[in-house]
């Protein structure tokens, strides 16, 4: 039976590792506390506490009829509320609500992608510190290898010079690569606590590969998701066009009064009389905030046709930068494995025992053009992720770990 459980208890932990590295950290971003802040707002607008009640006001009042003690007036006076403020009241509110959701699926976005780019940062700076390893091993060997010829007539000082030189600057970039590596981890533990036992693992093999990007650059472009960006922009439009109405409707209604005169008693006439007052807005007090309202909305709507252009502009850019350095990427590559197979890389390997520095010399250029090719992979990583965001795929619910080889949905 314990054998049976340990089994499961592995299986379960292998596949939750193998769904995705650092989709805990993307998923985050749900939690971050300016996208949490929204939530927070939406949940109290949801128990209506921006409902007018039925009455607006309700006063006592007292009146000294000719300075006589004897003939004190007393009165009470309610003011209904206008039913066409409570009505835009109710409907500005709920514009509102429909506007800090949009507003946060704007603020998820940059949260999504600012982790993207810190994961984007940690992978890579893992993978340059492994090259800079590889170039000062490559040298040390090379070194270990001079310093047996000395006796030797294949023994060059200047060489051995150069190349001790040389193993100095490579123990140097090993040093700076180590240092922005543990950088990049400390970013992201920094907002995700929870990584701090595996951001150190995280690592460029579990990153979306160049050819899935490029296939995925076709399918969203023809299955783009609705603009989460623009629909804010219109609604900001929407809300500053109800503020409008509700500074039109913001205007007393009128009164409905019950006087009560004590006096009228002895002179055999009834205490009580009852008064109405209806306004009639021939002059609204409301001018200069109705102004300053439509001016809101003015400056939203050309907000919505300035974003309209910049959207669409980002999004064929970005698109075309993609596309190119995916092509330069893949000259890169191309050039790589055809050094590998060379003739003269075989004709190195013959030589390397006699004259080491020839092959540490080849080794260290091919070296050099994966350093390269992993930039160009990063600028992809980047590039791709705010095309990502332009289109606003980052953020739509449930949220895709668009940095994951099987693109998981996150889920919590």
């Amino acid at each position: 039976m314990r054998r049976v459980l340990f089994l499961i208890l592995l299986f379960v932990a292998n596949y939750v590792s193998a769904q995705s590295a650092f989709g805990s950290f993307i998923n985050a971003a749900k939690n971050d506390p300016a996208v949490s802040m929204f939530d927070l707002q939406v949940d109290y607008l949801n128990n209506k506490p921006y409902r007018l009640a039925p009455v607006q006001k309700f006063e006592f009042r007292t009146e000294s009829n000719q300075l006589d003690p004897n003939r004190q007036e007393y009165a009470l006076r309610l003011n209904p509320s206008n039913p066409w403020e409570v009505r835009q009241n109710n409907l500005y509110f709920k514009e509102l609500k429909a506007s800090l959701a949009l507003e946060k699926g704007v603020v998820l976005k940059e949260a999504l992608l600012q982790r993207y780019t810190l994961i984007i940062e940690l992978v890579t700076y893992a993978s340059l510190r492994e090259l800079a390893q590889r170039k000062l091993e490559l040298t040390q060997t090379s070194l270990s290898m001079l310093e047996k010829q000395q006796l030797s007539g294949y023994f060059d000082g200047e060489d051995y010079v150069d190349m001790k030189l040389e193993e100095m600057d490579k123990s140097v970039e090993a040093d700076e690569a180590m240092y922005e590596a543990e950088n990049a981890v400390r970013k992201v533990i920094s907002i995700f606590p929870d990584a701090a036992q595996t951001a150190r693992q995280w690592n460029l093999s579990e990153v979306i590969t160049i050819a899935q990007i490029e296939k995925l650059l076709d399918s969203l472009q023809t299955t783009m998701p609705e603009a989460t960006t623009l629909s804010y922009y219109q609604k900001k439009i929407d809300l500053a066009d109800r503020e409008f109405k509700l500074e039109r409707n913001n205007i007393n209604f009128g009164y409905l009064q019950a006087k009560y005169q004590d006096f009228r008693i002895d002179q055999g006439r009834k205490p009580w009389s009852i008064g109405l007052g209806v306004t009639i807005p021939v002059f609204n007090p409301n001018k200069g905030d109705m102004t300053k309202r439509r001016l809101e909305s003015i400056e939203s709507q050309q907000e919505l046709k300035e974003a309209k252009i910049e959207v669409s502009k980002d999004q064929a850019r970005l698109q075309q930068q993609l596309r190119d350095l995916i092509a330069s990427h893949r000259r890169i590559e191309e050039k790589i494995n055809t050094l590998n197979v060379s003739s003269l890389a075989r004709t190195l390997n013959t030589i390397q025992k006699s004259n080491p520095v020839a092959g540490v010399r080849f080794k260290s250029n091919l070296i050099k053009l994966e350093e390269l090719a992993l930039k160009l992979k990063q600028n992809i990583l980047v590039t791709y992720t705010e095309w990502l965001a332009s289109t606003d795929a980052l953020q739509q619910l449930p949220l895709t770990n668009y940095l994951s080889h099987n693109l998981e949905i996150l889920r919590d």
